[in-house]
């Protein structure tokens, strides 16, 4: 698997808003050793071997989900209750107890789940106004009078002066007077008249429907605990910090407490995928910096591609720390990409749990002879993505498969031993590493002793 993801990786890199699954919180029952209900009557549990690695919870209708709190084992050996508040609330969440450095999955104990009100919020369209409507500007046109010929005044000297001057004057003089004074009439108010319905066959003006958008009753806002700080030998902030390795479904960050101003606002997640090669996720705050726990999901990312089967997370890079998945660390040799599928039951209601590829590697196949009343030297063997399995050393009698121990996977290296040879003959071995619905499970090939 490994070999065939190594052939297909690509280089390219997409840029992104910020999506972020949820934060620690401390909120909690007055007893630390127990999840708080929440005002359940009780708390849930993990259905099958599936649940007690990963839980998906759904909202039931009206509601959202604004937070909850897993439990794997007691408050003194560290595995005790865990808050998360999601930001924003949600219709459904998946999640598993945090691992501790070493990536060492931790079965779920019980849970419970936090729920508000998705209220209606009805909205208004807009108001539309009609564009104005200027008339066109109307011109007259332009009138020429015609033109006038004043008639001409011949004046006729006289010979000479007059002797007598003109006597006639007017006789009458014009009596006829008004015998009546015009009148003014008087102001009269007009009665108010109510116009009568029209009869026109225009649509009346409808009110539009609502929409009904849902949302949380109230806002919720996020409490993030101190996490314990990161110094080195001198008291300083310790670059070095460690956050735990990547899941098939998010990367969980627990922040220091003391980490500098402006060293907590961007996660990169290189993941490789079959439908669009090599991503970079980037996970950026523009509101400040992060704090707490938080878990970045994969898929609930804006760039996630659609439609993918398979993938592998190959790099993150968190803050400012000098860790980096997928790099060398100081002495420790780079960790190899994180295999993972996605198995469609064909059901668009139900979520399809990603599920990491397991391996098991170092494996040895050659043949070893023995002699008898000896044992096959031990193997060392490294089981990647164990979940919570355990390894069966098998041996093949009569033609099938019997146990003969189980081996605890170690955090890096497994160190498996072989019974004691008490026959002559030839005998096969093989490790076998159960499956779940969180892991696939892997099968070795077989290992042969021949006993002298």
């Amino acid at each position: 698997m490994r070999t065939r993801l190594a052939s297909l990786l690509a280089t390219a890199v997409v840029a992104s808003a910020l999506v972020v699954l949820g934060t620690t919180s401390t909120a909690g029952a007055a007893d630390t050793d127990v999840c708080d209900k929440f005002g359940a009557a009780d708390h849930l549990k993990p259905q099958n071997s599936t649940e007690k690695l990963v839980v998906t919870v759904k909202a039931p209708a009206g509601k959202l989900i604004s937070g909850y709190c897993v439990k794997s084992g007691s408050t003194n050996q560290g595995l005790g209750p865990r808050y998360f508040d999601l930001t924003p609330p949600a219709t459904s969440v998946t999640f598993s107890y945090p691992t501790d450095v070493s990536g060492k999955a931790k079965d779920i104990s019980h849970y419970s789940i936090k729920y508000v009100a998705a209220t209606p919020k009805p909205t208004t369209p807009a108001p539309t106004t009609p564009a104005p409507t200027t008339p066109a500007p109307t011109t007259p046109a332009p009138t020429t009078p015609a033109p006038t010929t004043p008639e001409p005044t011949i004046i006729t000297p006289s010979a000479t002066a007059p002797t007598t001057t003109p006597t006639t004057t007017p006789t009458t003089t014009p009596t006829t007077t008004p015998t009546t004074t015009p009148t003014q009439p008087e102001p009269t108010t007009p009665a108010p008249t109510t116009p009568a319905p029209s009869t026109s066959a225009g649509p009346e003006p409808t009110e539009p429907e609502p929409t009904e958008v849902l949302e949380p009753a109230e806002p919720v806002v996020p409490v993030s605990p101190q996490n314990p700080p990161a110094t080195d030998g001198y008291g300083n902030f310790n670059w070095n910090w460690r956050y735990t390795d990547p899941s098939c479904y998010a990367l969980l960050v627990a922040y220091p407490s003391n980490i500098p101003e402006g060293q907590s606002n961007d996660i990169n997640v290189r993941v490789w995928t079959d439908v669009a090669g090599e991503i970079t996720l980037n996970y950026h705050n523009n509101e400040g910096t992060w704090s707490g726990t938080r878990a970045f999901a994969y898929a609930q990312h804006k760039n996630w591609p659609a439609g993918v089967k398979e993938y592998a997370v190959v790099w993150t890079q968190v803050a400012g720390s000098n860790y980096h998945y997928g790099e060398k660390f100081h002495q420790e040799p780079a960790k190899a990409p994180l295999t993972c599928r996605i198995n469609d039951d064909g059901d668009p209601e139900t979520y399809d749990l990603p599920q990491a590829i397991s391996d098991i590697e170092g494996w040895r196949t050659s043949t070893v002879s023995v002699r008898k009343g000896s044992t096959a030297p031990a193997d060392s063997v490294t089981v990647e993505h164990p979940g919570l399995e355990t390894v069966t050393l098998e041996r093949l009698r009569s033609g099938t498969w019997s146990t003969v121990k189980t081996v605890v996977p170690g955090s890096r290296t497994t160190t498996v031993t072989f019974p004691k040879e008490t026959r002559r003959g030839r005998f096969q071995y093989r490790l076998v590493l159960p499956g779940s619905g969180a892991t696939t499970g892997a099968t070795t090939e077989t290992f042969t002793v021949r006993v002298r």
